[in-house]
């Protein structure tokens, strides 16, 4: 039983600032412009040795859709993509479902059914900002995912469903500190469900390992910056995408969820 006394704890000290807050949050989401989504949703990354394909499932929010990038190529599950063909010198056919501003209850909902991928060998589940950004507590947001992952077994059966890293709002520069601090707080808390997800459910897993974009400044060429992580101060940019793919790809390879 996972609490969540914290979290309450620190909401009923939010309240003399609720107004500013909500002031903030509108003039935040007045300052990402609207980019549209990233071309070409289903792809195979081929390898010249490869005498297996493996089938690759994504959905997702804003970030698995590649909100502000070309094409998905360069997404996260593009990039994972290639890692992982790269790596087990295997071909990989892969598809994204994933719609900018959808939560998990929306996911379920509207997006398992699109796909045209239907028997997976591995699903990638990518959300957690939105839920964030509406303030669904920890006993929504876990209700939503056991349903939404309940979903995906009777559509597509027992293989290992992935849950990818959290995405890292207390970092979005579009945010005034004290919003990240808030949406931080519940994002501590989506963090602690999701472990216990992976414990209560068969073949779930989670990137519990956080996202910290001052440690990916570190291993960005020269001459870039946190800065260039980001397309507009929310949805990561290619630079983001391609390490957060490659970090997916790394922990799918040392589970070993790719076998046949």
């Amino acid at each position: 039983m996972v609490s969540h006394i914290r979290l309450y704890s620190r909401l009923v000290l939010s309240i003399p600032i609720l107004p500013i807050l909500y002031w903030q949050g509108k003039k935040s989401k007045a300052a990402v412009p609207d980019l549209p989504p990233a071309k070409h949703p289903t792809g195979i990354q081929r390898h010249p040795d490869a005498s297996l394909s493996f089938k690759v499932l994504s959905f997702g929010e804003s970030a698995f859709a590649g909100i502000g990038i070309d094409d998905h190529q360069n997404t996260i599950t593009g990039i994972m993509a290639q890692e992982l063909s790269k790596n087990l010198r295997e071909n990989i056919e892969w598809e994204v479902v994933a719609k900018s501003g959808y939560n998990a209850e929306q996911v379920r909902e509207e997006l398992v059914d699109l796909s045209t991928i239907k028997t997976p060998d591995l699903i990638i589940i990518g959300l957690g900002a939105n839920d964030t950004f509406e303030i669904h507590f920890p006993k929504k947001w876990k209700r939503d995912m056991t349903r939404l992952i309940d979903q995906i077994r009777r559509k597509h059966g027992s293989c290992p469903i992935l849950l990818a890293h959290l995405p890292p709002v207390h970092q979005f520069p579009v945010l005034t500190p004290l919003l990240q601090w808030f949406m931080g707080n519940f994002m501590e808390e989506y963090h602690l469900v999701n472990q216990q997800l992976m414990e209560l459910e068969q073949e779930v897993y989670y990137v519990d390992q956080r996202i910290d974009f001052d440690t990916w400044t570190n291993r960005l060429p020269d001459g870039f910056t946190e800065s260039d992580l980001f397309c507009d101060g929310v949805h990561p940019g290619k630079l983001a995408h391609k390490l957060w793919g490659q970090e997916i790809a790394h922990f799918v390879l040392q589970k070993k969820l790719l076998v046949k």
